[in-house]
């Protein structure tokens, strides 16, 4: 009986194997595309929330309006009041004889995923209702705000609607994670937005700043360079 040398037979394994793995990556790869496409296929975005207004102020806010999203992982539906908050129409004047409850927070708290009676400040009014209609809860809520935000939306809108408790929802995600301002860090969401925001100055004391951003200049290049060197040493 004749035998294959050994160099063929391990040559034909490498050719084997690698086959193998290369099929396998490609069918991985047509596999995840197929996944994307059938995502893509279901995603909608559509109304108030699939746009932001940009505010001087607090950076940004959710647009007043109708808002509709769908995912392959959830539906929602979106109802942003005059005062930028998904929450029931707010009516001046109307509240004055309940007990007022402002929830601030972010994506988690507006919140994501979740049509608007269904956010935890709209159940926290529910749950409190249910014995008496004593109770409104007032869902601040915007995502990517941060402490900073909090805090202006608190002194902004706190003396039109005299809450008389504040209740944070606090998230990992944005709360600590973009507390930095220019100049140790930068902001992480939408560090292209103006806004206002606060600091501790030499004596620890904290104080309100503004943040206008400025586009960076492109860099000059070798030859203008160059020609300004001439220039200057020409005149």
């Amino acid at each position: 009986m004749k035998h294959r040398p050994y160099g063929r037979r391990l040559t034909f394994l490498f050719a084997a194997m690698t086959l193998g793995l290369a099929s396998g990556l490609v069918a991985t790869e047509a596999l995840f595309r197929f996944l994307e496409w059938k995502q893509k296929s279901v995603d909608r975005l559509e109304g108030s929330i699939a746009a932001i207004d940009r505010d001087e102020r607090w950076g940004w806010k959710i647009p007043q309006g109708e808002g509709y999203q769908r995912t392959a992982e959830f539906e929602a539906r979106w109802s942003v009041n005059s005062l930028h908050m998904n929450d029931e129409a707010f009516v001046p004047g109307e509240d004055t004889h309940k007990t007022r409850i402002l929830a601030l927070g972010d994506s988690k708290t507006s919140a994501t995923g979740i049509s608007m009676p269904d956010t935890w400040p709209k159940q926290l009014q529910n749950q409190l209702n249910r014995t008496s209609k004593k109770f409104r809860v007032y869902n601040a809520g915007t995502g990517g705000y941060s402490l900073q935000q909090y805090l202006l939306r608190l002194k902004d809108q706190g003396p039109l609607l005299k809450p008389d408790y504040v209740v944070l929802g606090f998230c990992f995600a944005s709360d600590l994670y973009d507390l930095l301002p220019p100049g140790k860090g930068g902001w992480v969401f939408f560090e292209n937005l103006d806004r206002d925001y606060f600091d501790f100055d030499e004596d620890g004391t904290l104080v309100h700043q503004q943040w206008r951003f400025e586009p960076p200049k492109p860099p000059a290049t070798a030859m203008a360079a160059a020609v300004t060197e001439v220039r200057k040493d020409y005149w």
